[in-house]
């Protein structure tokens, strides 16, 4: 060991230069070496590498507030695209921005907001005339109209009284 010791006792807190800590390290010089020339710990060193490693690769540009993505959206174009049954997710990817931005420029211009969690998609009503016709004229049970038509029990019962069929008993 060259003239260092292995363990430093606590001292006060030196700070470590971390371009020339990482040249030095780049250069082949051990942690303990560096740790040497300031006066610190190896794992002080270690960590101080480690620590501003993160830092800089977590570190984005901060952009004010409003600045781009008000530019970016098209409110109009946002419109069309959410009445055509985009998700907020699919029309801020469109355009670059959060989905935050998004549901906020739809807010802001009085689209009331689909949620959708959670939900099956949206299936179109069946024709009721055709559902009574098949029930009546074809003597179709529910169970079969049901998987014909892709409609569960409950709702298939409503669609049959409000087009005036009577439900036959079993």
């Amino acid at each position: 060991m060259d003239g260092y010791p292995r363990y430093m006792p606590l001292m006060p807190s030196r700070k470590i230069d971390y371009e020339e800590a990482r040249q030095l390290r780049k250069e082949g010089w051990k942690l303990g070496e560096i740790a040497g020339r300031y006066g610190v710990t190896r794992q002080a060193v270690s960590l101080a590498l480690k620590r501003r490693k993160k830092k800089k690769a977590k570190r984005r540009k901060r952009v004010p507030p409003g600045s781009t993505s008000r530019a970016k959206i098209n409110v109009d174009e946002v419109k069309r695209l959410y009445k055509q049954g985009w998700s907020i997710t699919g029309i801020g990817e469109h355009f670059d921005v959060t989905t935050g931005a998004i549901s906020l420029a739809l807010s802001r211009a009085r689209v009331k907001l689909i949620r959708r969690r959670g939900r099956p998609p949206l299936v179109p009503s069946p024709n009721i005339r055709k559902l009574v016709r098949r029930y009546v004229d074809d003597k179709l049970t529910l169970a079969q109209l049901g998987s014909e038509f892709h409609i569960p029990y409950p709702r298939l019962r409503k669609l049959l009284v409000k087009g005036g069929a009577e439900i036959r008993r079993r």
